[in-house]
């Protein structure tokens, strides 16, 4: 952010820490305070850091005044303190070597920005890097820069101003946007408040345009620049450090403008100790302690999020107007006397703006404490700190005051803040709404944010609100693009108006601001807890326990009909990483009577019994790519994690399933869910048209689709050794006598069919689903420029597809009663769609063609064809074409695999025989010279007696099968 500075600090804190270190016991003999502090809170390395960054805010703040000709001398400590006293605690008055001072000093002279308000803010940032401080703390330090602080102070207090002195030149100057109210409230009146004050980033720019304000109203600077800083601006951070530099940084901007008398500020931290009621002396003030013990419990940790009641609010407001900030003595310590009153003042007051940066804290890293007072007091609010601050900034407005904010976008769309999207829509107007996305707003973290104005205020909803979508635009670019369209009027495209009472529509209340009409009516459809039972699956409480991969037992253990054969080990469907259709069947759970008791008591006590064994549609709730759906089998049980739908109507089982691994059906998750994690409650509410139901053509067509697709894909997986279904290596799986490369072309071939069939069908099922829903082409388009063209509408086809039903299984299409002419009607179907298709196709390299098969990418379930036609942009059929027989032997990892498959296929069945393993492998082809020319092996027995259990847990997740 600022040139050389973070350097300049980081190295000048490291020397003054030496330096101190070095000296604190010839501290402590000639200073009493520092003794006795030592002595009393017998904390050496809070007494260490906080003497360093004191020494390094007044070299700062010297230098600053010096660069700004207050200063005649930027050494000269003495006149420091008459400007500045409140950097000269008696606690950090010692002696520094002068040669160390300017050692320091010179540490800064490659700084540049001495004409920045807020350099004293960022070196306090760039001092706590390298600090171990608290998770949780370390999560609030995200420091805002200028441009978002100019946008939320303008279109909060610039905006409030205008609206109040109806004053248009300041409007156009700032590109405000106002409408003049019949509010009639002096300037000097108008009171701002940073909840989260930290160093006081938006103080700087409140107390800039202030300034501007009263000068335009005729005000004398002298009088103005109190009412600043002691009339309108309030601020409470329970950070110590982060306050004083606020109050420095103010200070030195009333001395840059000739203002030098004492001034009260209204900033507080909440580092001080509460008042003992036998040491007060006032006796109202002491009832009003005793009425308000229980309120301000927690004051520590929760800083502004403290809320009084509204009759200890009246009585603290009162006893405030008739003595000023309780000016009495005590026999308290006045330093943390007038702490307490002014803390407690400040929480009384309601105000007119309120602009924050809050802290970001997700729940699970609350301290035990915080966790406690924030569920006694935010219940509704808890998710993350910032979502309490939200509600508590409401709290401090006064009727028609505005709200300024940057958090995480997370409200806006995850069903944990449903409760908070509720409150906003229904006391506050989204005024305007800025949404980032990722990046781009704060230096040293990448987060998901949004900025907003809102207005406290019920009624007039029928007001649209401004958003604007800056989600798809560059990291670095953000801010210029938001200065065309605020500034300059330009990038309407990423504008939307929206009222706030259509998110009511949806599910969930989610901030779905760009979401056309056509979208929105989708919502209107019954949802799907209407058709199925949507349910949670078992949460063992102990896997290690209860849980095994189907391969670490015995197969005859394994129960494919419990309720006949009651064996131990049951199969378990346990979501796993992204995979639509079917598969991820790895799992078996220990459910013999011994283990039923036990699992009773344990973990989430075996709920919906009712389901279990039944047939269903499973799913993995939370991968990077969103959530897959698959068929879950007869005589399965299903985890938390492979949450499970069920329904009595078959046909509409396999019709769901196609819709919910659509585009279109993933597009919505982000409305309803708005994460990675799709739970059973967004589930539930997902919208279901008639046309999955009512038996109608397409609804034929689409269930026909689904069912193909399964029974190819369970072909497709039968060769892989962790699905519960495998039959035999690839290599097994082609019976004709031939030589062990060309079984490798012709497997590999065969599989790349199947990939590409599953493909096309894909591409049908979406458009189907679309008409079923009735998207016309500019959604879709809209939609899938969101979530990914489907492969095969990719360019177009020049010949007709025509499916090979000769490589199709008999028994996979048997059990889900396909017939041929059923296979002959979707490709008809197909066939006609795809003439609609008229994008050109993208002419391919042979030589990138080359490079991007052969490259290496982390294995999915999705399968070649498809990650090359998304990666090359072209139509899956051409890239099936072009993959020829000297392409897929050049493939050296994917051969060596499909040899170890085949080894370890005999090395199971064989139960490690290794003659008879020999055998059955040379006469799958693969010998001495095949080993040596695509394998790593040397030799056969060698490997098969020591090395094969080292590529067994490789490929079996590190857990050997049983043999």
């Amino acid at each position: 952010m600022y040139k050389n500075l973070k350097n300049s600090v980081l190295e000048s804190k490291k020397t003054l820490k030496e330096f101190i270190i070095k000296n604190i016991e010839n501290f402590k003999k000639e200073n009493l305070i520092i003794r006795e502090f030592l002595a009393k809170d017998n904390n050496k390395e809070k007494f260490i850091n906080e003497i360093t960054f004191n020494i390094l805010s007044k070299i700062i703040s010297s230098k600053l005044l010096y660069k700004k000709g207050i200063l005649k001398n930027a050494y000269d400590y003495n006149e420091l303190k008459r400007y500045i006293p409140e950097l000269f605690d008696e606690l950090y008055n010692i002696k520094i070597e002068e040669k160390l001072l300017k050692k320091i000093h010179n540490n800064f002279s490659s700084v540049e920005d001495w004409d920045k308000d807020d350099i004293l803010g960022w070196a306090y940032q760039y001092y706590n890097l390298d600090e171990n401080i608290p998770k949780i703390h370390k999560q609030s330090q995200f420091y805002t820069p200028e441009w978002i602080i100019e946008y939320l102070v303008d279109n909060t207090l610039t905006k409030y101003y205008c609206e109040i002195y109806d004053d248009s030149e300041i409007a156009n100057k700032y590109k405000i946007q106002y409408k003049k109210q019949e509010r009639e409230i002096k300037l000097e009146n108008i009171k701002i408040i940073d909840p989260a004050c930290g160093s006081g980033h938006f103080l700087i720019k409140v107390y800039n345009r202030l300034k501007e304000f009263y000068e335009k109203q005729g005000y004398k600077k002298e009088e103005y620049i109190k009412f600043i800083l002691e009339k309108n601006i309030y601020g409470i951070d329970i950070d110590e450090k982060g306050v004083e530099i606020a109050k420095t940084i103010l200070k030195i901007k009333a001395l840059e403008d000739g203002y030098i008398k004492p001034i009260n500020f209204n900033i507080v931290s909440t580092n001080f100790d509460i008042v003992k009621e036998e040491d007060i002396e006032d006796i109202e003030f002491k009832e009003i302690l005793k009425s308000i013990k229980n309120e301000i419990s927690g004051y520590k940790e929760l800083g502004s999020l403290i809320t009084l009641s509204k009759e200890n609010r009246e009585k603290i407001i009162k006893k405030y107007e008739k003595y000023s900030l309780f000016t009495e003595k005590t026999v308290l310590e006045k330093h943390y006397a007038e702490k307490m009153k002014k803390y407690l003042i400040i929480l009384s007051l309601n105000y007119d703006i309120v602009i924050s940066n809050p802290p970001y804290a997700d729940s699970h890293d609350y301290t035990p404490e915080l966790r406690k007072l924030i569920r006694e007091r935010y219940f509704d609010f808890r998710k993350n700190l910032y979502s309490c601050f939200i509600k508590r900034n409401y709290d401090f407005l006064r009727d028609g005051g505005l709200l300024g904010m940057i958090t995480p976008q997370t409200f806006m769309f995850i069903s944990s803040y449903e409760d908070l999207r509720k409150f906003i829509i229904k006391n506050m107007h989204i005024e305007s709404l800025v949404h980032f996305g990722l990046g781009g707003v704060f230096e040293d973290a990448l987060v998901d944010t949004a900025m907003y104005i809102l207005r406290k205020e019920k009624g007039n909803k029928e007001n649209k609100s401004l958003f604007i979508d800056l989600r798809d635009i560059d990291y670095n670019k953000k801010k210029e693009v938001l200065d065309n369209i605020i500034k300059k009027g330009k990038e309407r495209k990423y504008i939307y108006y929206e009222n706030q009472n259509e998110f009511k529509k949806i599910p969930g209340y989610p901030f779905v601001y760009w979401i056309n009409e056509e979208v929105k009516k989708i919502f209107e459809y019954e949802k799907l807890i209407n058709f199925a039972d949507v349910r949670q699956g078992i949460a063992t409480g102990d896997n290690k326990r209860f849980l095994r991969y189907h391969w670490e037992v015995p197969r005859e253990e394994i129960s494919f009909n419990h309720k006949k054969d009651g064996k131990k080990w049951v199969p378990y469907a346990k979501g796993g990483p992204y995979n639509k259709w079917y598969g991820n069947l790895w799992w078996v759970i220990a459910f013999d009577e011994e283990n039923y008791k036990l699992l009773k008591k344990m973990g989430n006590h075996l709920p919906n019994r009712q389901y279990y064994f039944k047939s269903g549609i499973t799913y993995s709730m939370t991968t990077s790519k969103g959530p897959t759906f698959r068929l879950l089998p007869e005589n399965f049980l299903f985890d938390c994690k492979g949450s499970s739908i069920f329904t009595d109507n078959e046909n509409f089982k396999f019709a769901l399933l196609g819709f919910l691994n659509s585009k279109l059906a993933f597009y919505i998750y982000r409305f309803i869910a708005g994460s990675v994690d799709l739970e059973v409650g967004d589930l539930k509410n997902i919208p279901i048209a008639p046309g999955l139901y009512k038996n109608s053509k397409k609804e034929k067509m689409l269930i026909k689709a689904v069912k193909l697709i399964i029974a190819i894909k369970k072909q497709l997986i039968e060769t892989s050794p962790l699905e519960l279904h495998y039959i035999e290596s690839p290599l097994h799986s082609i019976k004709e006598m031939q030589n062990f490369e060309n079984k490798v072309i012709k497997y590999t071939k065969q599989k790349y069919l199947l990939e590409l069939y599953i493909t096309i069908l894909e591409g049908f099922i979406e458009k189907t689903i679309f008409q079923i829903y009735g998207i016309k082409k500019k959604t879709i388009e809209e939609i899938l420029n969101q979530e990914g063209i489907p492969e095969i509408w990719i360019g177009h086809i020049e010949d007709e597809i025509s499916f090979d039903i000769s490589i199709l299984k008999n028994k996979y299409l048997n059990e889900f009663n396909i017939k041929e002419q059923d296979i002959l009607m979707l490709q008809k179907e197909i066939n006609r769609f795809l003439k609609t298709r008229k994008d050109k196709n993208k002419k391919i390299e042979r030589k990138e063609f080359e490079e991007v098969y052969l490259s290496k990418n982390r294995k999915n379930n999705e399968g070649k064809i498809k990650r090359l036609s998304r990666v090359l942009n072209t139509n899956p059929l051409i890239v099936y074409n072009n993959i020829n027989n000297q392409l897929i032997l050049k493939e050296k990892e994917y051969i060596r695999e499909l040899i170890f498959l085949a080894i370890n296929h005999e090395y199971i069945k064989e139960k490690g025989n290794i003659e008879y393993i020999k055998e059955k492998i040379n006469s799958l082809g693969i010998t001495e010279e095949i080993l040596k020319k695509y394998s790593k092996i040397k030799d056969l027995e060698e490997y098969i007696s020591e090395k094969i259990l080292l590529d067994q847990k490789k490929y079996f997740k590190k857990r050997v099968p049983y043999i």
